[in-house]
């Protein structure tokens, strides 16, 4: 998973892919963790904390920044906010 200093390394990324290929924006997406993947079935073996564990848990789903997981680096909330700071990044 990424780290504070991969999340840089994204966003250096990012502005130059936009400076050198000329393109206006970039897709910045995070993963979802999906019930019978083997990151759902063994959280722990991939440092990972689901707040989903459930099919209620997953049909409840708040919308897109609703992620669901927590990694060894950053909470749910932080992740959600190094997302959208990636996409005004890729938007300019």
């Amino acid at each position: 998973f990424e780290t504070a200093a991969d999340l840089g390394e994204t966003a250096g990324l990012i502005r130059r892919m936009r400076s050198e290929l000329g393109m206006n924006r970039a897709g910045v997406y995070a993963f979802s963790v999906e019930p019978g993947s083997p990151l759902f079935e063994a959280p722990e073996k991939y440092g990972v904390k689901l707040r989903r564990r459930t099919l209620r848990d997953f049909l409840s789903q708040g919308g897109r920044y609703d992620m669901g997981y927590a990694t060894e680096y950053f909470t749910e909330k932080q992740i959600v906010a190094n997302l959208k700071s990636l996409e005004r990044t890729a938007r300019g």
